[in-house]
């Protein structure tokens, strides 16, 4: 049968690199439903990841493995040989396609023994998929979380203002160890990225003395910026704090005995 099958018609990986320029020692025949296909491990070391660590939800769903060109399910016989095969080769094989193997292949053992696992393989690359939006989210929610841990957090006045960029690129680490203390089932793992968040956040905080404030644009007024004293508690826009003038109206009233006048020089 094998030597009699005829070979899928395809000189190209499934990142469209061609197959006949590869190393034999990165490719791998496989014999499924009277065919040969030839793959390169690491693409089926993808395949066999985005499989194992399907969740919906952040429940558990692991889907069996199947060929990508016929979405067809490969038997235990195809399993066991890319196993070996990459066995043979550098490449490390995935946690999950270890468990997997150790389970005889059994979707559902899999599944039912190390649920723990999948999940946390699976916190690792989801926040590949975020959007920036709800990555911002995300480390608002973070901020209001640990707003009260300690002095130093308490101390800490966070301005929305703050370009969303900037905190995302800051803050990114944070959010996925927050997504495992959110989710993940480790109870052990989720203290320690929770002691660690703490900890990152305060020497941000430190080590960042901008972070957190708005950007304030320089004004181009050649004037000052009047701010009357009793309404300084109002002053929530500032231009230029070497242009600022402080007065009291009234206490200016009463000396001279007429009206204020103020002269802008705009």
């Amino acid at each position: 049968k094998y030597s009699k099958s005829k070979t899928y018609d395809n000189d190209y990986d499934l990142h469209g690199e061609s197959l006949s320029e590869m190393s034999e020692s990165l490719k791998i025949v496989v014999f499924h439903e009277n065919m040969k296909y030839v793959f390169k491990l690491t693409n089926l070391v993808s395949i066999i990841n985005h499989s194992l660590s399907k969740c919906q939800s952040f429940f558990v769903e692991s889907e069996e493995i199947k060929n990508p060109y016929t979405n067809i399910l490969f038997n235990k016989s195809i399993l066991y040989n890319i196993y070996f095969a990459i066995k043979k080769t550098c490449i490390n094989i995935p946690i999950l396609f270890e468990m997997f193997f150790r389970c005889g292949f059994c979707i559902d053992n899999f599944k039912a023994t190390y649920e723990p696992y999948i999940l946390d393989e699976y916190i690792k690359g989801y926040i590949n998929d975020l959007s920036k939006d709800k990555l911002q989210r995300l480390c608002y929610e973070i901020l209001q979380k640990y707003k009260r841990v300690n002095r130093k957090m308490r101390e800490f006045k966070f301005d929305r203002r703050y370009p969303k960029e900037k905190m995302i690129k800051k803050m990114k680490p944070i959010v996925q160890k927050y997504l495992f203390v959110k989710h993940s089932q480790n109870q052990g793992y989720r203290f320690d990225c929770e002691r660690s968040i703490i900890h990152d956040l305060c020497e941000l905080i430190s080590k960042d003395k901008d972070f957190g404030k708005p950007l304030i644009k320089k004004s181009k007024r050649t004037g000052v910026q009047i701010i009357f004293k009793p309404l300084v508690h109002l002053n929530i826009f500032q231009f230029d704090p070497s242009t600022e003038k402080v007065i009291d109206a009234l206490e200016e009233f009463r000396d001279n005995n007429k009206p204020l006048r103020i002269k802008l020089g705009i």
